[in-house]
């Protein structure tokens, strides 16, 4: 009887370090050495939602945008040169002067016989000139200049017909 409780003990020593030899050999370290069918199985049903961590640390600060859009103003100035006004070989000028703090960014210019009766204009005229005032290189544009060229000496109409010369600028800030 004692040596089938000697060969029972051994027979249970060699089970026991054979299933440890067995386990370190085959020891599941990915969800890949899972049968696919199995592995459905052995997942339950998705848990609540967990709490909301903490606020982050705040990020730097933005890169500028453009400004926003602008306003602009429409001026106008008018100036009429009568028929008895000599100005042979020099102009007839009028500018339109933007509001303080504004620059002009476009603008145009007309000249015409006006109607003295009352209605439409008789006749327009073309304006020799049409630019930014001052019209010089690098300065900001403050306004608009509307020239028109010997308006007394014929070229325009006929000798002694008044002449409006009307200059409008386009201002933005």
């Amino acid at each position: 009887m004692k040596t089938k409780l000697t060969i029972a003990t051994v027979v249970a020593f060699v089970l026991l370090v054979g299933s440890a030899v067995a386990g370190g050999h085959f020891l599941i370290t990915s969800t890949s050495q899972i049968k696919p069918s199995v592995l459905h199985k052995l997942q339950g049903a998705k848990g609540p939602r967990g709490a909301t961590g903490p606020a982050g640390v705040a990020g730097p600060a933005g890169v500028a945008g453009p400004s926003g859009a602008s306003t602009s103003t429409v001026v106008s100035a008018t100036t009429t040169i009568t028929g008895t006004t000599d100005l042979t070989g020099s102009n007839g000028t009028v500018t339109a002067t933007c509001p303080s703090g504004e620059e002009a960014v476009s603008g145009s210019a007309e000249a015409y016989h006006p109607n003295t009766s009352g209605g439409d204009p008789q006749g327009f005229l073309f304006a020799t000139a049409s630019r930014p005032s001052p019209a010089t290189s690098g300065a900001t544009p403050t306004g608009w200049t509307a020239m028109v060229l010997d308006p007394s000496a014929g070229d325009l109409g006929p000798q002694g017909d008044d002449i409006t010369i009307v200059a409008y600028a386009v201002c933005e800030k």
